[in-house]
């Protein structure tokens, strides 16, 4: 058998005929009619994204300069004469208005008080005002004293507000009589006129207390401890006290009194029954006042009796204020 001779292909009719250059040139042909458009797109692109980011960075230089700027304002503020001037023209303004609250106090207590509250004093520091009515009538009482404010001793840089209240209870054991401990009344019957006032430096006024009792009060010792504010830091700290006796209208009456007898040099603890005491302004033997007595309830006293003359019979009689004294019991003289 022979053999075909070997003919060579050519090298471009194979090439040529293959996929893969079909495929090349399938892209080639795409590729050139597509890429201009897509380039000049992808171009526009970056220049848009380019003056975005110019943009950007413009602001962000224009932000970052602003702040030295604002901060250089107070400096400039506070280190520029022009703006001196108000700072030292304020003294002027300051000075007006310290005037103002010279005279403003009067409108406010806030303003004082400046001073030292150690050269307030009243005139009755710790000494109480007494005062009696009748039950079954109603009466208004009146006690006056001076309330001051500086001298020369302590001298006040200042005007000073005071404030006056009643406060519930006794001051002290018995400050007007030798009464029973002091009741404490529902309500409040002691009022102030005036109640508050300023002083100023130095000064004083005349303050005047007004105790008001209704006719259904009982008969019974009424108390008031009376304190001023500012308080005085001294030991007295002014404050006074106010005592309001109401007594029985029919009077007092004795009806026994023991022991009955006692040596003529006085001396003897006497006890006294009756009615009517709260009040008792007095009781005396035979015309002489007691060397000392205690009204213990309405209807008890506990006296001592003064010296006598041995051998002599004297009455015993209890005396109140304002509704008189009581018919007598007898003491005897050893």
């Amino acid at each position: 058998m022979s053999k075909a001779p070997f003919s060579k292909p050519n090298v471009n009719d194979v090439v040529s005929s293959s996929p893969v250059y079909k495929i090349r040139s399938s892209l080639n042909h795409w590729s050139g009619g597509r890429l201009p458009k897509s380039r000049a797109k992808h171009l526009f692109g970056l220049v848009v994204i380019s003056l975005l980011l110019l943009g950007l960075l413009l602001t962000a230089c224009g932000n970052a300069a602003t702040p030295p700027i604002s901060s250089a304002s107070p400096t400039s503020n506070t280190t520029s004469p022009s703006n001196t001037p108000p700072t030292t023209s304020t003294p002027g303004s300051t000075s007006a208005s310290t005037a103002g609250p010279t005279t403003g106090p009067t409108t406010g207590p806030t303003e004082v008080p400046t001073a030292d509250p150690s050269s307030f004093t009243i005139s009755q520091n710790g000494v109480p005002f007494c005062s009696t009515g009748t039950a079954g009538q109603s009466g208004n009482l009146n006690a006056s004293f001076t309330i001051a404010y500086g001298d020369s001793a302590n001298p006040a840089p200042g005007p000073i507000n005071w404030t006056v209240s009643a406060l519930p209870g006794e001051v002290g054991s018995d400050p007007c009589w030798n009464h029973s401990p002091c009741t404490i009344p529902s309500g409040d019957w002691l009022s102030f006129n005036p109640s508050s006032g300023q002083l100023p430096n130095p000064g004083s006024d005349n303050v005047t207390f007004q105790a008001s009792y209704a006719a259904n009060m009982p008969v019974g010792v009424y108390c008031k401890k009376i304190q001023f504010y500012p308080v005085n830091p001294n030991p007295n700290g002014n404050y006074t006290s106010a005592e309001l006796v109401i007594v029985a209208a029919s009077g007092p009456t004795v009806s026994s009194i023991s022991p009955t007898s006692g040596p003529a040099a006085g001396g003897t603890t006497v006890t006294i029954i009756g009615s009517g005491f709260i009040g008792a302004a007095d009781v005396s033997f035979g015309g002489i006042g007691a060397s000392n007595f205690k009204v213990d309830s309405d209807t008890q006293i506990t006296a001592v009796v003064p010296p006598g003359s041995s051998g002599t019979v004297v009455d015993v009689t209890v005396t109140t204020t304002p509704t008189g004294t009581s018919a007598a019991a007898q003491f005897t003289y050893t």
